[in-house]
């Protein structure tokens, strides 16, 4: 979970220092070391309940901003009837990625949020059971127009400045508004971007905190956790940068990020519906062989065109799948006791 974290916060500042780089005139690497930096700050300050509070802020500021974008966009290219003439017919296609990349995408996103830290961690600060599921039921009816609007924004940038590539999309756009509307646009952006950084960063630095330093260190005081976690918040959010301003392409590394936790999800349906299925150590064995493999296969170039999406689902199926057969042979080969 931790490699996973930190994979997607590489992909969040490299999409975030590159957007940034065109709105400010500055180098793309200047961008992601100000984004990094900046954000690192700013998390460092707070904790996780702190985070919950902006991050609802962070949502409604983004929500506004996506929703400014795209009637700018429409309104540019003259209405979606408009729109649907001006670009090929495949940006309108559902299928256009194919159906095995959509099932992957799929595979790795459900894997991501049944499983990640930081949604946990949040669904743990609230009262009761009834409200944890009622808002997961809102952040999920919230994602489905943002999708869509942030596609069309993606769509509309393509009709106003053809070639233009996709990184360039949002800023491309945002560079044609009024200073009011480009404010509103840009404040939502920077919301999205901090709010995304603060759970990573929280997220893996409770992980550092809860499984290596506070069971060999129980006898502390409060003092030196709450330092502790601290540091490894300023450590997390600083380690990404330099990796992502060599980032590749960063929609692949946040499903690679999506991808390694799939295999965490599998695990979380073992021990909640079949416990006893394989062994704590092949579940180790899991995570360990899936954490190297699937980035293995990813800088192949998911070789076969298989995703490695597929790749971190199977693994830990087959391992604990083995771990399972080899147990029940073991019992099944044990003497039997004389009565």
């Amino acid at each position: 979970m931790i490699f996973a974290l930190q994979i997607v916060a590489v992909s969040t500042y490299a999409g975030g220092g590159t957007i940034l780089a065109g709105l400010l005139n500055v180098d793309r690497t200047s961008a992601i070391v100000i984004t990094g930096i900046v954000a690192t700050l700013y998390v460092s300050v707070g904790g996780m309940r702190s985070v919950i509070y902006t991050n609802v802020l962070h949502a409604v500021v983004k929500y506004l901003g996506i929703l400014a974008a795209v009637a700018f966009g429409l309104s540019q290219v003259g209405g979606l009837a408009n729109l649907r003439v001006r670009v090929p017919e495949a940006m309108f296609a559902v299928d256009t990625v194919g159906w095995s990349q959509i099932f992957a995408w799929m595979v790795a996103g459900i894997g991501a949020v049944f499983s990640t830290q930081y949604v946990i961690q949040a669904i743990n600060t609230v009262q009761d059971g009834r409200t944890a599921r009622q808002a997961s039921f809102y952040c999920a009816f919230l994602l489905v127009p943002f999708g869509i609007g942030a596609a069309l924004v993606g769509v509309c940038a393509a009709a106003l400045l053809p070639g233009i590539p996709a990184i360039q999309a949002l800023p491309g756009l945002i560079a044609r508004m009024d200073d009011l509307l480009a404010a509103i646009v840009v404040a939502g952006l920077a919301g999205s971007l901090f709010g995304t950084i603060s759970a990573l960063s929280i997220g893996a630095a409770t992980l550092l905190f809860k499984d290596f330093y506070h069971p060999r260190r129980l006898s502390e005081d409060g003092t030196s956790s709450l330092r502790f976690v601290r540091s490894m918040t300023v450590l997390v959010g600083l380690i990404p940068i330099p990796l992502a301003i060599f980032a590749p392409d960063i929609l692949k590394v946040t499903f690679l990020a999506k991808s390694l936790r799939a295999t965490l999800a599998v695990l979380v349906v073992f021990a909640f519906y079949a416990p006893r299925f394989g062994t704590p150590r092949a579940a180790v064995v899991s995570i360990l062989v899936s954490l190297v493999l699937t980035i293995g296969w990813f800088l192949a170039g998911d070789p076969g065109g298989i995703d490695n999406a597929y790749v971190a689902l199977v693994i830990p199926l087959a391992v604990m799948g083995t771990a399972e057969l080899r147990k029940r042979t073991t019992l099944r080969n044990e003497p039997v006791a004389a009565p």
